[in-house]
C-alpha cells in the first residue's frame, strides 16, 4: 500500500512540474507550485513512515511483551490560524510600498498525512495571516506530533515573464543557425528535452516558496480554547519571500480520543439495586462504556433511540472496580465499580451473564484505564472539534479573490406590471383620502367606489355588444 501511494505522487509530481512549466498567468503557477510543496511533503512522510515500520518490524522481538498493550487511537484537529506581522510603520502605512504582495499558504504533517491550507495573499496592508481551515487528521496516537509549516512567495511579478523566456532562447538558437547545420542542430534541438528542462527549471525558480517558520505541537498542546504557540522562524530576512513574522502563532488544537466518541464495550448487566436490600430483584441493564461513562439503558432499543440512560455511573481514573468474590448461596460473576467521594465510597454490584463475559467487562475496564492515563487530560473533558472545510474544487477551476464592489448586485431595477402598478396606484389614493375625509364619509365613498366596481363590468358588456353590432354582416 505504501509503494502503491509512493508510486502515484511521485507521478502527481512529474505532473505537476509539467504544469508549472507550462503556466500562462500568475493565478496559475502560484496555485502549481503550491500543489507541488504539497506533494513534495506528503513524499517526505511516506518515506519517512516507510523507513519506520521497517526499523520497527526488524526491532521486534523482546520488546512485544513491554508494549502489549496499545492506547487506543483519536482524532486531532487544527483550525482558526492566526500568524502575526510585524511591519515597520514606514511600510504599513505607505500606500506606494502596497504594491508588493506575497502569496502564503501552510502544510499540516503528522506521519504520512500532509494537508496544505487554503491559498492567502497579503500585502504590507495586512496585520496578521488568518488561515480558517479546519484540518483533521485521523488515527492519530496519544504521541502524535503535528508539525506547522509557514510558506511565502513574493507574487509582485507575473510568472508569465519566465516561462516566457526559455521559449524565446531555443527558438532564437534555432533561428540563429546557419543552413547547412541548422538542420541537424534544429533537428536535435526537437528530439531532446532541452526546452522542457529549461521551462520547469526555470518556471520553478520564478515561482519558488520559501519556508518562512515551522511549529511542533503534541498532546501537552490540546485545548478546547485559542491557545498561543512559539514558532521557530526559518527565513531569511535578504530573500524575496520573507515575511516579518512576529514569532508567535495562535490556533485552536483539539484532540478526541476514541475511547471518548466510540463504544469501548456493550452488554447486558445485571443491576444491583442501591443499598443491597436482600431480596429486592436485580434489574436488567443493556450497557455501554464509552467516554468515562457506563450508561444503563432498560432496553437497547433506547440505546439506538439516543434515550437518556435510566444510570449513568462515571468510570474515571480515580474509579476502582473489582471482581467480587464469590460465597456461599450469593450469585456468581459479580463486580463492584466503586467512586470515592468525600466522606464515603459509593459502590455499585453488576453481574455479568458468564464467566467469559465478565473477563471480557474487566479487560475493557483495563483498556480504558490505560487510555485514559496516555490520552491524560483529553479524557476529562469532551473537546469540540471543528468540521473538515469543505471539498475544494479543481486547481484552476476555483473561485477568484472579488472585492466587495463586485459582489454587490448592479442590476438594472424590473419594471413593474402596469395592471399592478394601477391598482397599487389607486390603493394609495384611497388611503390618501381616507386621511382628509369622516368615518361615515369613507364608508359612502368605499360603498361608490364598490357600485362603481360592479357597474363597470355591465359597461363594458354593453361597449363589447356594441362594438359586435357595428360589425358588418358576412355576405354569403
Amino acid at each position: 500500500m505504501a509503494e502503491e501511494q509512493l508510486e502515484m505522487e511521485t507521478r502527481m509530481r512529474d505532473g505537476l512540474r509539467k504544469l508549472l512549466a507550462a503556466s500562462t498567468s500568475r493565478d496559475q503557477a502560484l496555485r502549481a507550485a503550491k500543489a507541488l510543496a504539497l506533494c513534495n511533503g506528503r513524499l517526505r512522510g511516506l518515506r519517512a513512515e516507510f523507513r519506520r515500520r521497517s526499523e520497527e518490524s526488524a526491532g521486534r522481538g523482546s520488546d512485544v511483551a513491554a508494549k502489549d498493550r496499545e492506547a487506543c487511537r483519536g482524532k486531532v484537529g487544527i483550525s482558526d490560524l492566526r500568524i502575526p506581522l510585524m511591519w515597520k510603520n514606514s511600510h504599513h502605512f505607505n500606500s506606494k510600498d502596497r504594491s508588493e504582495r506575497y502569496s502564503v499558504f501552510c502544510l499540516f504533517k503528522m506521519g504520512a498525512q500532509v494537508y496544505d491550507s487554503d491559498l492567502l495573499i497579503v500585502d504590507k496592508a495586512a496585520t496578521d495571516i488568518c488561515l480558517e481551515n479546519a484540518t483533521i487528521f485521523e488515527g492519530a496516537g496519544p504521541d502524535f506530533q503535528l508539525k506547522v509549516e509557514v510558506y511565502s512567495c513574493c507574487c509582485g511579478e507575473d510568472p508569465l515573464t519566465f516561462t516566457n523566456t526559455p521559449r524565446k532562447l531555443v527558438k532564437k538558437l534555432k533561428n540563429s543557425l546557419g543552413k547547412s547545420t541548422g538542420k541537424k542542430f534544429s533537428s536535435a534541438l526537437d528530439q531532446s528535452d532541452v526546452e522542457t528542462l529549461l521551462l520547469t527549471e526555470t518556471a520553478t525558480h520564478g515561482v519558488n516558496y520559501s519556508l518562512l517558520a515551522s511549529a511542533s505541537l503534541s498532546l501537552e498542546n490540546a485545548k478546547d480554547a485559542f491557545n498561543a504557540h512559539s514558532l521557530t522562524l526559518l527565513g531569511n530576512e535578504d530573500s524575496p519571500s520573507w515575511l516579518p513574522l512576529y514569532g508567535t502563532m495562535c490556533c485552536r488544537l483539539v484532540a478526541q480520543p476514541d475511547c471518548m466518541t466510540q463504544d469501548a464495550m456493550t452488554g447486558f448487566l445485571n443491576e444491583q439495586p442501591s443499598g443491597g436490600v436482600p431480596g429486592e430483584t436485580w434489574r436488567r441493564r443493556y450497557c455501554v462504556l464509552r467516554g468515562g461513562q457506563l450508561l444503563c439503558f432498560s432496553a437497547p432499543k433506547e440505546r439506538e433511540a439516543d434515550a437518556e440512560p435510566a444510570l449513568s455511573v462515571p468510570i474515571n481514573r480515580e474509579t476502582h472496580i473489582r471482581p467480587v468474590d464469590e460465597e456461599a448461596g450469593k450469585k456468581a460473576n459479580l463486580f463492584s465499580v466503586i467512586n470515592p467521594e468525600p466522606g464515603e465510597d459509593t459502590a455499585r454490584i453488576f453481574q455479568a451473564e458468564s464467566q467469559q463475559d465478565l473477563c471480557k467487562w474487566m479487560e475493557a475496564f483495563s483498556q480504558h484505564f490505560f487510555d485514559f492515563s496516555q490520552w491524560k487530560h483529553c479524557c476529562e473533558e469532551f473537546m469540540r472539534m471543528e468540521t473538515g472545510s469543505p471539498q475544494k474544487p479543481p486547481l484552476f477551476l476555483a473561485k477568484e479573490a472579488t472585492s466587495v464592489y463586485q459582489e454587490l448586485s448592479i442590476d438594472s431595477p424590473v419594471k413593474p406590471d402596469p395592471l399592478v402598478a394601477t391598482a397599487q396606484r389607486e390603493e394609495e389614493e384611497e388611503s390618501r383620502a381616507a386621511l382628509f375625509v369622516g368615518p361615515d364619509e369613507a364608508d359612502v365613498s368605499s360603498g361608490s367606489s364598490l357600485k362603481r366596481s360592479e357597474s363597470s363590468p355591465r359597461r363594458s358588456r354593453d361597449s363589447e355588444g356594441t362594438s359586435k353590432g357595428r360589425e358588418p354582416s358576412s355576405r354569403p
